[in-house]
């Protein structure tokens, strides 16, 4: 379940709630954030990727983040990103994988999900392998495609023997592009994704992939929100555990 449509059902249980999509347009995230305000809500749970939005939220309404700091007052959620992206790169490496490249989300926003590539970098120097990182943008999240940079990584390291995709999607559209070039998921390349969404179990073969607590994470902001609205200390940063769930891409 996507993280949005998890916390509104979450929410949905417990309270009156608004639920405001801004579509990763800065903008729009303000006015929305101007029209809640206005409507006198008693707290923000925030899951938006874009960053400058630091004025808009200068005030003392109750705010929890998901998967990224907007400052050290204010509560954040994630999962442990860091040991997900070397749980995924060692399990790779374990299944004899000698030239494993990345492929990650936009490094220019200063989310929580970095620690990531963070970890695939560290992870394949400590075991002598060279990093390969081919880094997306926003405009592909958004649109969902990335099968430019797919193809050009297959033209570029046609020896690439294993992949870490940084999300679910990017991992399915690995394991198309790799079936129209001929190639054998697993035998020829491994694949790892993350997320373990509904897609993992809907490619050819099943996705390999890093597991985040979702539901969890929404209600675990859920109650983090509620405790700063009754004026109660919470704490600031908050990591909760994921787990690597093997299928049949590696």
């Amino acid at each position: 379940m996507p993280m949005p449509s998890c916390v509104s059902s979450v929410v949905n249980c417990f309270l009156g709630h608004m639920l405001c999509d801004s579509y990763f347009e800065k903008e729009k995230e303000i006015e929305y954030f101007k029209m809640l305000k206005g409507n006198k809500v008693d707290g923000i749970i925030l899951g938006s990727r874009n960053m400058d939005i630091s004025e808009a939220i200068k005030d003392n309404l109750p705010l929890v983040t998901i998967d990224r700091i907007l400052g050290d007052n204010i509560p954040c959620i994630s999962s442990d990103n860091y040991k997900g992206g070397m749980l995924a790169t060692e399990h790779l490496i374990k299944k004899g994988c000698k030239k494993i490249a990345l492929i990650s989300g936009s490094p220019s926003l200063h989310l929580m999900a970095n620690q990531r590539s963070i970890a695939y970098v560290d992870t394949c120097k400590k075991n002598g392998i060279e990093p390969i990182v081919v880094s997306t943008n926003e405009d592909q999240f958004t649109a969902m495609t990335y099968y430019n940079e797919i193809h050009t990584l297959f033209k570029s390291h046609p020896d690439i023997d294993g992949i870490f995709a940084s999300s679910d999607i990017i991992a399915a559209q690995v394991i198309q592009v790799a079936a129209e070039a001929g190639l054998k998921i697993p035998d020829d390349i491994k694949v790892v994704g993350y997320d373990d969404t509904s897609i993992a179990r809907l490619t050819t073969p099943q996705l390999t992939t890093i597991h985040q607590p979702i539901e969890q994470i929404s209600k675990y902001a859920l109650e983090l929100i509620i405790n700063e609205i009754k004026g109660e200390i919470v704490p600031m940063r908050t990591v909760l555990p994921i787990k690597l769930v093997e299928r049949g891409s590696a």
